[in-house]
């Protein structure tokens, strides 16, 4: 709607609406550019947290990033540098005659308080403290003061370090797994946790794709929701290279249609032939 103020002030008025003023209130417009602003910054931390490839440690660790950014914006809110709010910024250097800065200076200190006091309450401090002191899972060559001994013979492992920089956190505790290792059990548990409904909201989308007002009969979607939700992408190169050629088959084909052709012919050869036989008795008078 920010963007668009202009063009709804502009209709508003031709429908005679009294909210139209509100368009033509530079205080009332500052108002809404800081909310397009908050909104904004919000949507972004909200697509941040999704995906296939979340896991609860990255999504504790952006929370707590956006908690320090509220801290930063009050500051430097207080010392009337609005930067932060990209739409506020730009219309408060738009129109630098606003009156009644004041106003929207409380507006914009109050808000980030009682967000921050929301966020606080919602991802308490003691889940982000719990999860700092499992940091080990994200990285285990990182040193803690509270390590196990399974852990410090990981710690020291050249080539461990290795496969865990080369394939990543999740091949990595996944091949110790296999290996016997019991805190790569543990590891695994807490990065399969499900962080947030993405991949639920993604399966139900998916199956409605898949299962239309079109192809509502379809009774069995196991195959299409795997294919459909797998992080694999197929090798379609090797599964060319793979498929069996079938020759048989083609010459099979194209005996047929020499054979059909031949026959069409065959036919139409002896049709000609009996045309020329009944005219020829038309002509010698042979009834």
């Amino acid at each position: 709607m920010f963007k668009l103020r202009r063009e709804m002030s502009i209709f508003l008025a031709e429908k005679n609406r009294e909210c139209a003023t509100n368009f033509l209130d530079h205080k009332w417009i500052s108002k809404l550019a800081y909310l397009a602003s908050i909104f904004d910054v919000l949507s972004k931390l909200n697509t941040s947290v999704q995906g296939k490839r979340s896991n609860v440690f990255s999504q504790v660790g952006k929370i707590d990033v956006f908690k320090g950014k509220i801290d930063c914006w009050v500051s430097k809110v207080s010392k009337n540098d609005y930067s932060s709010f990209l739409f506020l910024n730009e219309f408060l250097g738009e129109y630098s005659g606003v009156e009644d800065t004041a106003e929207i200076k409380e507006l914009v200190l109050g808000h980030p308080k009682r967000l921050r006091k929301n966020f606080y309450r919602y991802f308490p401090e003691e889940e982000s403290e719990s999860s700092r002191s499992l940091k080990w899972v994200v990285n285990p060559f990182i040193s803690t003061s509270q390590q196990q001994e399974e852990l410090l013979n990981i710690c020291n492992d050249i080539n461990l370090d290795e496969i865990f920089e080369k394939n990543g956190k999740e091949y990595f505790w996944i091949f110790l797994c296999k290996e016997g290792t019991a805190i790569a059990k543990d590891a695994l548990k807490l990065l399969c946790q499900y962080p947030n409904t993405y991949l639920r909201e993604t399966a139900f989308s998916s199956l409605t794709t898949i299962k239309n007002k079109n192809r509502s009969g379809l009774k069995s979607v196991d195959m299409c929701m795997r294919i459909a939700l797998s992080n694999v992408e197929p090798r379609f190169k090797k599964m060319v290279k793979e498929m069996q050629e079938q020759p048989s088959h083609r010459i099979s084909c194209f005996l047929k249609s020499v054979i059909t052709v031949y026959l069409l012919k065959c036919l139409i050869t002896k049709y000609l032939i009996f045309l020329l036989v009944i005219r020829g008795f038309k002509f010698l008078g042979v009834p």
